[in-house]
């Protein structure tokens, strides 16, 4: 009752276009409540379509939701697992957080976000914590795979803000399990090179420290034909990842990136 009656409060004030020494409390209370994101954009409404596409998985050690193309593929599908950023970890809506900023928001290229099996595990708090969580996204990924037989030498990563430094983290703990990995503005440079393929889409979050990325990670900027890619649009940290997760070009790119089971390497077609 008192969260209620002091989001009323706020919701009084700012409709009177009082907004003073509340503004800041303002947006963190939305945040707290449920009611709004700590970007101050607002919940989006999932559209009726888009949660019949979704299939919702509670047996894993993390709940996560799936999405498999409607059509029955000619062969067999790759899988692109994705991990959310620190506003999307519970006890939001599982379906309301996946959907918002990653490949599963409505709007991205459906020609290619069709090309894959998609899986968005939910952190069950909210933090930098996916490198805690590195075994259950592995159980996951395997057994959402063979689920739906899928060509397990083409598991890409990716992640955006906080689940961006995780796809640093899970890459370089899990070499052997990824074809590829791709960050959308993470907030931190990882602690050494990654061995898979790697992309990053840099934004508000990441652009200050983009040279450290660069360096580390060996990257080429907008080079499309190598495995250590960069680009920057120019955009806020939300625009960065709506902007990076409607490019065609990065899934080709993802696409392009294949295990070699036998060497033990991943090589590019």
């Amino acid at each position: 009752m008192r969260e209620k009656a002091i989001g009323l409060m706020l919701r009084l004030l700012g409709a009177l276009g009082w907004h003073g020494p509340f503004s800041p409390a303002w947006g963190r209370a939305r945040t707290w409540m449920g009611t709004g994101t700590s970007n101050g954009e607002s919940p989006r409404p999932v559209s009726r379509r888009a949660r019949i596409e979704l299939e919702l998985r509670e047996l894993h050690a993390l709940r996560c939701i799936v999405r498999v193309p409607a059509l029955e593929p000619s062969s067999e599908l790759p899988l692109l697992c994705f991990l959310h950023g620190y506003d999307e970890g519970a006890p939001v809506d599982i379906i309301d957080a996946l959907t918002r900023h990653g490949p599963l928001r409505e709007g991205n290229p459906r020609e290619w976000i069709d090309r894959f099996v998609i899986v968005a595990p939910q952190l069950p708090v909210r933090g930098d914590l996916w490198r805690r969580y590195a075994a259950a996204v592995r159980e996951i990924v395997l057994a959402e795979a063979w689920r739906y037989r899928c060509d397990v030498t083409r598991l890409y990563l990716t992640g955006f803000s906080f689940g961006a430094n995780g796809v640093f983290d899970l890459a370089l703990e899990q070499p052997d399990l990824w074809s590829a990995a791709w960050a959308v503005d993470p907030t931190r440079v990882p602690p050494r090179a990654l061995e898979v393929p790697v992309w990053v889409s840099i934004g508000q979050a990441s652009r200050h420290q983009a040279s450290a990325f660069v360096r580390r990670l060996s990257l080429a900027e907008s080079g499309h034909d190598t495995d250590r890619v960069w680009t920057d649009e120019g955009a806020d940290h939300v625009g960065t990842a709506r902007r990076a997760y409607r490019n065609p070009q990065v899934y080709e790119w993802l696409l392009r990136q294949v295990r070699d089971e036998e060497a033990g390497q991943d090589v590019t077609e």
